[in-house]
């Protein structure tokens, strides 16, 4: 059974305005792992105009401010480790210990 994802755009979650999917296989079992939102150029035309209204307000940020933004990101990373390691696994067929 495969789990259902959403692209997050402007703030928010959402499925791609067609309403279509692209199943992620492992290749190792060609099991369907999850299915992905198969965004269009509309899916895209948006999260491009978001992220120019984003990006005014990211250029004002200070250098200390998008550090520790930017720290944040990577700590979660960190935290994550394990379970990002394994979903690259399952879904590229690399090893675990080139996953991590």
């Amino acid at each position: 059974m495969s789990e259902r994802m959403q692209m997050y755009i402007n703030g928010r979650w959402s499925a791609a305005k067609s309403g279509k999917t692209l199943g992620i296989l492992n290749p190792a079992t060609e099991e369907i792992l999850l299915d992905v939102p198969y965004g269009a150029r509309e899916d895209v035309l948006e999260a491009v105009e978001a992220a120019g209204a984003a990006f005014k307000t990211w250029s004002r940020t200070t250098a200390y401010e998008r550090a520790t933004i930017l720290k944040k990101v990577a700590d979660l990373i960190r935290e994550r480790t394990e379970q990002l390691a394994l979903q690259l696994t399952q879904e590229q067929g690399k090893t675990l210990p080139e996953s991590r």
